[in-house]
């Protein structure tokens, strides 16, 4: 989640971060001024602005104002001492999120930062109809070409930070590259992508899975062979897949699967640059980018034996860890949507609509397959289909979903309860208002497992209001 701290007191902005980094936010920005706030949000978009009322050059609330008509409206909320808080209880009229009373709670402030990040998973999803159209819902900033018709489809600040990654890689084309990562998430896209974005369409772009070879016949593969070099030996010889390459890129998928004489030959074309042909004597150089992928730990291999450290040392100078999809769930609806619209352009199906529902189940499904999972299971939802949607109910193969609880399924805090005065019974007896208050609130945290929010929103008030009015008597 994307961050900004507006605050002109600096020792502030500091401790804030220091807390922000606890709650495992990493992209976070601070200013000391509306103006220098005004000049970021021309080339980034904040998902979250946590913002002093007070600033030495334009006010909080205006500030919110002019927020309010960005392109990509950031959550906001606002900090204020005591003496302005007439003006932050009336910035809620604003659209904030809320405000936060100097010295700031922090388990307020933790429990708002969650907030945050949940409805900002969730954004895509808040749209009035049960179900997605994949058109409407489709965001083209999710999409990182790098061919006229291939791309990766992440909103995910890992991904997006390891595509920044990429881009530099333009200025070194002699630096090996490791992908490491589960099988499933992505690996020869991000191959690729490093291909396609740093070199020309012309260069070769070369894969090979490694493991799919006997030994005796992966070398003169990889590093090609003379006439007559064994038997059964094509006559003319062959170029082998690094020859194939050149100028280009090498993908070698697996790459821990070669044998540790096969590595030893491995380093040297990494180290030395060159290589020889089976059967002949006469160096051979390299212009190739050699790009490497594996699905286990290598440290382990090496550990037992099973991997050169050196090689391993030698690969690791750019090392790409792609996390699973069950990491980064984020990406989970961006590719929902992306799979569908290109099954419905490959075929004669037009199922432009999903429900929520499905969406939600398919989120919270871990995903053991990774993104090759998700696209086998649209796919194949899409195919036995006879309706114009998919729902949840299209999904019923997917065995391991685990679900969260779902405290809020008999409530709808968007429904307020009505009240008939004409019918509403007083208890016979005198009682204390102010104790009854408490026991509603305290009844009504129970009923939502402690949930602070919910249990606000439940109530018809803000958490402030919860916080400054409860404070002292609702359940820990």
């Amino acid at each position: 989640m994307n961050i900004l701290i507006i605050d002109d007191e600096k020792e502030i902005c500091d401790i804030m971060e220091d807390f922000l980094r606890e709650l495992d936010m990493q992209k976070i920005t601070k200013v000391y001024n509306g103006n220098d706030a005004l000049s970021l949000f021309k080339s980034n978009n904040f998902d979250l602005v946590i913002c002093d009322v007070n600033l030495p050059d334009i006010s909080g609330i205006e500030l919110v104002k002019k927020m309010k008509r960005l392109q990509y409206i950031p959550q906001i909320i606002l900090i204020s001492g005591r003496e302005d808080l007439e003006k932050s209880i009336n910035a809620i009229d604003l659209g904030i999120l809320d405000f936060l009373l100097k010295p700031i709670n922090t388990e307020i402030l933790s429990d708002l930062i969650h907030e945050a990040k949940t409805a900002k998973d969730k954004k895509i999803l808040q749209l009035n109809s049960d179900f997605i159209n994949i058109y409407k819902a489709e965001n083209p900033d999710n999409y990182y070409y790098y061919t006229e018709n291939k791309c990766i489809v992440t909103s995910s600040q890992i991904i997006i930070n390891i595509i920044k990654k990429l881009k530099k890689l333009r200025e070194y084309p002699e630096i090996p590259v490791l992908i490491e990562g589960k099988s499933g998430v992505g690996k020869e896209l991000i191959a690729e992508f490093i291909h396609y974005y740093n070199r020309t369409q012309e260069s070769p772009y070369i894969a090979v899975n490694c493991g799919s070879f006997v030994e005796t016949i992966f070398e003169s593969e990889l590093f090609g062979y003379e006439k007559g070099a064994f038997t059964g030996a094509n006559t003319t010889g062959k170029e082998g897949k690094i020859k194939l390459a050149e100028t280009g890129s090498l993908f070698l998928d697996e790459i821990t699967e070669i044998s540790m004489e096969m590595q030893t030959k491995l380093l040297r074309v990494l180290q030395e640059k060159e290589y020889y042909k089976v059967g002949s004597n006469i160096k051979q150089g390299i212009n190739t980018r050699i790009i490497c992928a594996t699905n286990k730990y290598i440290p382990k291999l090496i550990n037992n034996k099973l991997f050169r450290e050196d090689l391993y040392y030698r690969l690791n100078i750019c090392k790409l860890t792609i996390p699973t999809l069950a990491e980064r769930p984020e990406d989970i609806l961006p590719l929902i949507i992306f799979f569908m619209k290109e099954f419905n352009e490959k075929s004669n199906f037009k199922i432009v609509e999903i429900s929520k529902e499905a969406v939600d189940y398919l989120v919270e499904y871990q995903w053991p397959g990774n993104i090759r999972e998700l696209k086998n299971a649209i796919t194949k939802a899409l195919l036995f289909n006879e309706k114009k949607y998919l729902s949840i109910n299209d999904f019923v193969f997917l065995k391991n979903a685990t679900h969260k609880k779902k405290i809020t399924k008999d409530v709808n805090l968007h429904q307020p309860v009505v009240i008939d005065p004409m019918n509403f019974v007083l208890p016979t007896t005198p009682f204390n208002l102010e104790k009854l208050n408490e026991l509603i609130v305290k009844e009504t945290m129970k009923k939502f497992n402690g949930n602070k929010s919910l249990t606000a929103k439940f109530l018809g008030l803000n958490r402030m209001q919860m916080y400054h009015k409860y404070k002292n008597n609702t359940p820990q």
